[in-house]
């Protein structure tokens, strides 16, 4: 996906509901405690997409490898396979690339609920520690 469909999406979750239920929730070390249980996810070709936004201002953007499903925690090095999107968070309505890091999760086998937790570097040296679940409604 690129920019401006992530963006359409995230207007479209801020005025209704996502598709999914769950949450993500993490500290980060500018000070933004980042919680949401609107979620948009979707399972699109090789990837699951989560789409989480806070409000207009804080969203995160995560891409998981549907090769990848059950018998889990499995765990994501980032940076990411040049087969999947790259993972970005908007903070305070500055957005930052994940640069390093990684996720630790389990995705069930029928692909409707991915759990786990998340330690990422993005730009600027800033970190994002949390966890997430999210199962499609």
């Amino acid at each position: 996906m690129d920019r401006t469909q992530i963006e359409a999406r995230m207007k479209s979750l801020l005025e209704t509901k996502g598709n999914a239920g769950g949450f993500i929730y993490a500290e980060v070390s500018n000070g933004l405690i980042y919680s949401t249980d609107d979620v948009d996810f979707e399972v699109i070709y090789d990837g699951c997409h989560i789409l989480s936004v806070a409000d207009s201002e804080n969203t995160a953007w995560m891409n998981f490898p549907l090769s990848v499903v059950g018998n889990g925690p499995h765990k994501l090095e980032l940076p990411l396979p040049s087969n999947l999107d790259f993972w970005w968070i908007k903070s305070r309505n500055v957005s930052y690339r994940s640069i390093h890091g990684f996720a630790t999760y389990t995705f069930s086998d029928d692909r409707n609920t991915i759990h786990g937790v998340i330690d990422l570097v993005l730009e600027d040296g800033i970190t994002m520690i949390g966890g997430f679940y999210v199962t499609r409604a």
